[in-house]
């Protein structure tokens, strides 16, 4: 068989290939990834989720009932990719369908619908991969559950010293550290963002003090537990009798719930 002719029984064979391909089939390419979560649950408080999606078709799941397990409980099989939504194939209907997401994927209930009410945003899974390991240390998710209960979006903290940074973006910024500078509480504070680099700043005055809040989309090693963390944070603080600031750094997360 010349070489010519050779790539004309090639070209069929693929183009029949692609032919008996079902109308809605999908390749899972774009959606192979890990994705991650803190589930609502209802006899615990909560439930660590992730979901494997493999490039060839089978997915890896692992729930771990917080203060309810003693190790996590593993699943796999395949999936299938229906439009816009990704199917397991498992014999109990919950957890089996999945819709595309900005941020990943979003849990649907057992009618394929999405799951609303207050805790309708719990339901995002998340890109491992954009969390760092935080995403995977089942302590970080808990405290965000806690955090996110008071209604605290961003979670900041920092070593030598210690301090920490509770943000609502639509009513405060709450500092605390082991300083001289003891606690500061503002408005959330004008966002802005720079125009050469990753990274949005945060700034609030009140007749107690100034506050500078710098996060940037970098990870960030946490020196005390070394623990990951998706994002580095600068804070610049001062009282308002004070003269100079002062500069806290550390690493933060935000709730995978928020944009």
């Amino acid at each position: 068989m010349n070489k010519c002719l050779l790539l004309i029984v090639i070209y069929v064979s693929v183009v029949m290939t692609v032919a008996l391909l079902p109308a809605n089939s999908q390749t899972p390419g774009g959606l192979a990834d890990k994705y991650g979560g803190y589930l609502p649950c209802a006899d615990c408080p909560g439930i660590e989720y992730t979901l494997t999606l493999n490039m060839d078709g089978t997915y890896s799941e692992s729930l771990f009932y917080t203060d309810r397990s003693a190790q996590a409980v593993v699943r796999s099989g395949a999936f299938t990719i229906d439009g816009e939504m990704v199917i397991l194939d498992k014999r109990d209907a919950g957890m089996k369908f999945f819709a595309r997401h900005p941020r990943g994927l979003l849990m649907l209930d057992t009618n394929r619908n999405i799951i609303t009410g207050d805790l309708s945003e719990q339901y995002i899974l998340s890109r491992i991969a954009q969390y760092g390991g935080a995403m995977q240390n089942t302590d970080t998710l808990m405290r965000m559950q806690e955090k996110m209960k008071q209604g605290i979006d961003f979670y900041a903290l920092g070593s030598q010293p210690s301090w920490s940074l509770d943000i609502n973006f639509d009513k405060f910024m709450r500092f605390k550290s082991l300083t001289a500078l003891a606690e500061l509480n503002t408005p959330p504070g004008r966002e802005a963002k720079a125009q050469d680099a990753d990274v949005t700043s945060y700034r609030a005055r009140t007749e107690d003090g100034m506050l500078i809040v710098e996060i940037f989309k970098v990870l960030c090693e946490d020196t005390t537990s070394g623990e990951t963390f998706p994002l580095k944070v600068r804070v610049d603080a001062k009282y308002t009798e004070d003269t100079d600031y002062m500069q806290f750094e550390g690493c933060g997360i935000r709730s995978w719930m928020k944009p």
